[in-house]
Parts: C-alpha cells; structure tokens; sequence
C-alpha cells in the first residue's frame, strides 16, 4: 500500500482570514487535550477518461484513483481543528494511448515520478453546516512526450468564494459540497457520501496552432465521524 504525502498543517477559520499554522503529524486516535473532538475518515475514488488532440495525435487516457485520509479534527470555540495523521492510495492506476503512435504506444502510471496525493485542507462553518475543503492534486497531461502539456483537474470540494478557479462551473450533475449538517455532529458516529460529475471540454491556441482538451470523471466521497467527549 503506497503512502500519500502527509501534509503537517491545520486551517484555523474563524472570522473572515483563515490563519496557517504548522503542526506535526500525529496518530489519528490519540487523545486531543479539547473535548468533544472526532475522529475524521475521508475516503473518495474517482474513476474517468481525458483527451488531448493537436494536429498531429489524439492521446486518450482513462485512470483511476481511491484515497483515504485520516485525522482529527477539534472544537475549538466557535471554529474547528482539523490534524492530519496519515493517508494512503489504495488504488491509482491510468492508460494513454496515443493515434496515430509516435512511439510508446501505451503509457502508464510507472510513467510518474509521483502519485496524486488527496489533501484536506480544513474545515469551516457555513451557516447551519460544516464544510470540508479538499482536493486531489493534479497532473500533466498528456504522459506520453509533447510539446503542450495541460494540467487534469482531479476531484476538489467546492470551493470558497476566495478561492475560485473555475472548476465548480463544470459539474454537470451532483455536488461537490462536502458539507455536514452541525446538529449531526452530537451523534455518536455518522458517516455521509457525496458524488458529482465532472466534464470539461475546451480549444486553446498554443505554439502548433488549436489544442483540444476534453476532461471527464465521476467523483465519490464519504465522510465517516466518530465523536469523543
């Protein structure tokens, strides 16, 4: 089972600014010094396919990815902690081929020096809710040699109105809000799923002359809590 890149970082929100704060990873299940905290288990899978047509080749590519992440996450106040302890890629796995081949013919994931790491970046109210921020880093593409490549926007929560990039725009079913009612947290354990679809088709003019970058996928979360007081 490969690792991912454990990220030694807490979002304190609280007000309007988030604040940063650098902490050092700790075993998910070890006592916090506040009460009531959780124990917190992201799990989400995606599974889709990706086109990157020039002049010249189409490189098509399906992939998919499973992750899960564990921590803890503290009351603090009005606001949440949220500790990272470890996370682990369960499953990564992708296929390029390219028409007409220039060469490789079929590529794969060996082709990658690094494997996308799924992040939890923080938590934060949102009115009667608590809202999880996350996101899978993304990779270029196409693997194979070329001179254009463009970054595949893999899964990420919706996003704050401070932090926009577009990607919200092309979910065309479902939701990517990762939000949790707060009365459900007095519950001695909840877990919750989420899923959307995601598609992106666009042209871009590049040094060869017009690129088209066609991107889609299903995406898949459950959030699994389990209080202590």
């Amino acid at each position: 089972m490969d690792k991912g890149r454990p990220g030694p970082l807490i979002w304190i929100l609280g007000g309007i600014l988030p604040v940063l704060v650098f902490v050092a990873p700790m075993s998910p299940f070890r006592s916090p010094q506040s009460s009531p905290w959780w124990e917190v288990r992201c799990v989400l899978t995606v599974r889709g396919d990706y086109s990157v047509t020039d002049l010249d080749t189409t490189f098509s590519g399906e992939f998919q990815y499973k992750a899960r992440w564990e921590g803890i996450m503290e009351q603090d106040g009005p606001d949440f902690r949220l500790f990272h302890a470890k996370a682990d890629i369960l499953t990564w796995e992708i296929r390029e081929r390219s028409v007409p081949s220039p060469g490789a013919g079929v590529l794969t994931e060996k082709e990658l020096p690094e494997k996308p790491a799924l992040i939890l970046n923080y938590v934060i109210r949102q009115g009667p809710d608590v809202l999880f921020s996350l996101a899978v880093e993304g990779l270029l593409i196409p693997l194979a040699s070329s001179p254009e490549k463009f970054e595949l926007l893999l899964p990420r929560s919706k996003e704050l109105a401070v932090e926009r990039t577009g990607y919200d725009d092309f979910i065309t079913k479902g939701t990517n809000a990762v939000a949790i009612a707060e009365e459900g947290l007095g519950e001695g354990s909840l877990e919750r799923s989420f899923a959307w679809d995601w598609k992106r088709r666009h042209w871009t003019v590049r040094g060869r002359g017009a690129v088209k970058v066609a991107e889609t996928y299903r995406a898949t979360v459950v959030i699994t809590l389990v209080r202590h007081d």
